[in-house]
């Protein structure tokens, strides 16, 4: 099972001087289209700074209290997945065919497996807790990832120091805007110190441009002091580095061994928007699509998520024939949904626990709570599957994974069309759980196909 963690939620001003709400703190501007009307980096983000005005960074939630918060994650975590992996996962085996022989496995997986940590949301290097959590989260028995823009590696040698006595298990960057094969080779190819010179030619609204400098620089960081076996690159595929994802995969690997590379079409279900997708993106994006699946197949320098490749390569068989759908379906709308399909009950598509700011509604005084710690999700300001209230307790939690969801999004008088994030389409009982029941057929066969069952 696994938690996605928004370690940078602040208070965030209104209108009125004495109301507040919850938004993100961040250090970069990452938008798809700026003031000047001027493209970037082919998405947008929900912590960018020209989305978050008024946010409040001294507000940031102390360390005991998220590590309070984590235990009952935890805990709850651990007594939903003793519940789910009953009637909930037999029906899952039967409506998906599992063979008696992988459903154990699956099983065995599901109940001995460490519960998966991302520190992630916005930026989470900036909360002044992030190095003792991940410490105590692996005291605790959790695998952990920090997701990070790397800026903070540049200007704060002390943070990287404690970082090396305390790494994480993974150093995810972010590798979204770069021009062409000959930029990456050219940042590869600079000092640490060219490194940052570079980076001051970056414009500073250009937030994406600036990560891919940062990420960089922390590869090269990472590798000097040890950690370059850790590092993992998210792209998110966009039509403007379609043509290049190939590239930039193998350059990477060159350059830097055993990292890993964890692309995935923007998204732009979750803010109510269309697919950026035209039919020409979309004959570019099947094929890349078909390239990670061999990629995966053939231990290939990419995250290991063969069941994810083949949602999208099903998707692309049974809409292909309609761009606009098929570029919807790809940016997030139907092909997938955390709180599943059609049930008011429990489901596996929710194994992979958001916690984070609370929905965009919710208003607080100064001083009534540390912000942060809702069950939710980071993209949907609309709030389909977020709580209003904060974690107390490890049964809380369990409620949330076993109904609460569902019970929420129910509710709803806007759910979020759905979203193909890959982490949070888990592995293979999360992204089956939730995915459009559309191209199921097609799914299974590529699965016989690819995986042999």
């Amino acid at each position: 099972m696994g938690i996605q963690w928004n370690l940078a939620v602040v208070l965030q001003r209104t209108v009125d001087p004495a109301i507040f709400r919850e938004g993100a703190f961040c250090d970069h501007n990452c938008v798809a289209v700026g003031p000047d009307s001027g493209t970037r980096g082919g998405y947008t983000c929900p912590a960018s700074t020209s989305l978050n005005p008024g946010v409040i960074g001294k507000s940031l939630p102390p360390a005991e209290a998220v590590i309070i918060w984590l235990e009952h994650v935890v805990a709850g975590l651990n007594e939903a997945r003793d519940s789910l992996l009953g009637d909930v996962f037999v029906e899952y085996v039967r409506q998906f065919g599992l063979p008696a022989n992988v459903a154990e496995v699956v099983s065995s997986s599901l109940r001995a497996d460490p519960i998966e940590l991302n520190c992630f949301g916005a930026n989470p290097e900036l909360w002044p807790g992030i190095v003792s959590f991940i410490a105590t989260a692996k005291e605790m028995g959790l695998v952990v990832n920090l997701t990070t823009t790397g800026k903070r590696f540049m200007r704060d040698e002390a943070f990287g120091q404690a970082l090396i006595a305390q790494p994480p298990n993974v150093l995810a960057l972010s590798l979204d805007e770069v021009e062409d094969e000959a930029r990456l080779q050219f940042l590869l190819g600079l000092s640490l110190v060219e490194l940052k010179r570079e980076y001051q030619k970056v414009p500073r609204d250009f937030g994406q441009a600036q990560k891919a400098v940062e990420a960089i620089h922390a590869a090269r960081w990472a590798e000097a002091n040890g950690l370059a076996s850790k590092l993992l690159f998210n792209m998110v595929v966009h039509p403007g580095n379609l043509g290049s994802v190939y590239s930039f995969t193998s350059i990477l690997a060159s350059e830097l061994p055993n990292v890993r590379v964890n692309p995935y079409p923007a998204q732009t279900a979750f803010l109510r928007q269309p697919g950026c997708f035209d039919a020409h993106s979309l004959a570019l994006l099947e094929e890349l699509v078909d390239y990670f699946i061999k990629q995966t197949v053939n231990d290939g320098p990419v995250v290991r998520r063969l069941h994810y490749w083949l949602m999208l390569k099903a998707a692309c068989l049974i809409y292909g024939a309609d761009s606009s759908l098929l570029s919807d379906e790809l940016s997030g709308h139907n092909i997938w949904r955390c709180y599943g399909r059609g049930s008011k009950h429990a489901s596996l598509a929710g194994l992979y626990v958001q916690v984070g700011q609370g929905p965009s509604s919710k208003l607080v005084q100064m001083g009534d709570s540390h912000p942060g710690g809702h069950l939710g999700c980071f993209w949907d300001e609309q709030g389909t599957v977020t709580h209003s209230g904060q974690i107390i307790s490890s049964g809380q939690v369990s409620e949330y994974v076993l109904g609460g969801m569902q019970t929420l999004a129910g509710a709803s008088k806007d759910a979020c069309p759905g979203c193909a994030m890959p982490r949070l389409c888990f592995n293979g009982p999360t992204t089956e759980s939730g995915m459009d029941p559309v191209i199921k057929v097609t799914y299974l066969e590529l699965r016989r196909q690819h995986a042999g069952f």
